[in-house]
């Protein structure tokens, strides 16, 4: 990580370094950047380590195999080219892992699959139309129900909805081409309005609340329509009966699904499900951004991309912080990360006693990020140290660290970042960016700081350049490195200094 490691060092990063997952987010051409919210998703994917980009499906020129999951968000023409679309996906599912399935996006793409989860799962009664039964149909269904409505089987965004009391009725001049479903018509859906529960990995994450608007007797919730939707908190009794559909809908296709959205309105004094989105299903991110993060969280997990908790260092830490540090910043070991100072210094990086003290210092916090089943070596650096955990591969181990200071100046508050590390097995994997902001969360909102400062050894420039490439800038402010206290370890050269870098936070 200095300017005298050569090519050898660059080919060990490469080696060692954990190259970071790629996802591509697929949607159509009149979306090129995704789904409201859409850049929202792609910063969450990289706080939890997984590069993103939004595509397009029918975009030749896009490498599916290169990606290392697809997972289709916004494919929002996909009722316009079915054939297509499909056919699409089978070819993707071939080249890499698409998120859900062609064979799921096959089933679910047919609106006739809440026949199939009736016999699972309390859904909306539902019935087949097409040209040729289509007058007998209706008339059955209109002497059973009433008022119905008719949808296309293959549809989307609520196009081509017909509300109707008779085989006569004027509105069934706005059918969309055939076949169709019909099904009662829910009334209370103007009075409770629907309910959206988001289910990622067969767990219930989050929920949005939607009513009925526009002209008298819609009954449609989407915002083209007239309706609004409000994220709400997890009702715990819906999210039994979300849970419930998409673990049928695993039982009817043979494949769990990634991620699933749920609707459900109000029936006979119960609550049904009216769908199952298994294709495309908008996250409402303008509504509730933080399905941003549980999104990017849930497929952190399903790429084996863990997230790190973080937490404040205690005394039980202390051998196994000093380990960490050791092992990313001096003898050969560390040269398995391209933070190593070991072509510049020898002795000990730091010792017990200097970790307790950072521990105890007033105004100081010494921020750790613990990962469940350890990682193997350990070094990944920044500020004016950096290294990493080494685990026990087994049980929870910590693989990262950061000393933040909080310090007090006549133009604000300012926060001091240093003593960070990062294991290099989990190096490129964006987990030292994830403990950067999570330290700079805590100064600009727990302390109000304005700016965070740390001193690197000025030598080192390719590690400014990974700050200068995170907000920081150089200021040219030196101080001298503490030649003859052999805590801070043995020089290797004469030329050592600290200089002190800046990044506003507000």
């Amino acid at each position: 990580m200095t300017d005298g490691g050569g090519a050898d060092r660059q080919i060990l990063a490469r080696l060692y370094a954990v190259p970071r997952p790629r996802v591509l987010l697929v949607t159509f051409q009149l979306l090129p950047d995704g789904e409201s919210g859409g850049a929202a998703l792609v910063a969450a994917l990289r706080r939890h380590g997984i590069d993103a980009m939004w595509v397009s499906w029918d975009d030749p020129a896009v490498d599916w195999a290169s990606a290392n999951a697809v997972a289709v968000r916004s494919t929002w023409d996909y009722h316009r080219r079915t054939g297509d679309f499909l056919a699409w996906a089978r070819e993707v599912d071939r080249a890499t892992r698409l998120l859900n399935g062609a064979d799921v996006f096959t089933w679910n793409a047919d609106k006739a699959y809440l026949r199939d989860l009736a016999g699972l799962v309390p859904t909306v009664p539902t019935e087949l139309l097409d040209d040729a039964g289509l007058v007998a149909g209706l008339r059955s269904a209109l002497e059973r129900w009433g008022s119905v409505v008719v949808k296309p089987r293959t549809g989307a965004g609520g196009v081509g909805v017909v509300v109707a009391e008779a085989v006569d009725d004027d509105r069934l001049e706005g059918l969309v081409a055939g076949p169709w479903i019909v099904q009662p018509l829910v009334t209370s859906i103007r009075t409770h309005g629907e309910r959206s529960v988001y289910v990622f990995g067969g767990r219930a994450v989050s929920q949005v609340d939607k009513v009925v608007g526009g002209p008298s007797g819609e009954i449609r919730v989407h915002e083209l329509y007239g309706g609004g939707s409000t994220a709400v908190p997890l009702d715990p009794a819906l999210a039994g009966v979300a849970e419930s559909a998409v673990q049928a809908a695993a039982t009817l296709t043979g494949r769990s699904p990634s991620y699933a959205r749920v609707d459900l309105v109000r029936w006979q004094d119960a609550w049904v499900v009216s769908e199952l989105e298994l294709v495309e299903p908008g996250l409402y991110l303008d509504v509730d951004p933080s399905n941003a993060d549980r999104f990017a969280a849930h497929l952190a997990r399903e790429l084996g991309v863990a997230r790190p908790v973080f937490r404040d260092a205690t005394e039980a830490d202390v051998e196994e912080l000093v380990a960490l540090v050791e092992s990313a910043y001096r003898g050969d070991a560390s040269r398995a990360g391209w933070t190593t100072e070991a072509d510049l210094l020898d002795g000990q990086r730091t010792d017990p006693e200097g970790v307790r003290e950072v521990i105890a210092a007033p105004r100081s916090r010494l921020l750790v990020a613990e990962r469940d089943g350890g990682v193997d070596g350990g070094a990944d650096g920044g500020a004016d140290g950096g290294a990493d955990a080494v685990g026990d591969g087994a049980g929870r181990a910590i693989v990262a660290c950061c000393q933040l200071e909080h310090r007090s100046r006549p133009d604000g508050e300012r926060a001091y970042f240093g003593m960070f590390a990062v294991s290099p097995a989990l190096q490129g994997a964006g987990l030292g960016t994830q403990v950067m902001a999570e330290a700079e969360r805590i100064a600009r909102e727990e302390w109000g700081a304005t700016a965070m400062e740390m001193t690197v050894i000025s030598v080192r420039e390719d590690l400014i350049a990974f700050y200068e490439r995170r907000g920081y800038r150089r200021t040219g402010e030196m101080t001298p490195f503490p030649y003859g206290d052999e805590r801070f370890g043995i020089p290797r050269r004469d030329d050592l200094q600290f200089e002190r870098l800046v990044k506003p936070l507000c």
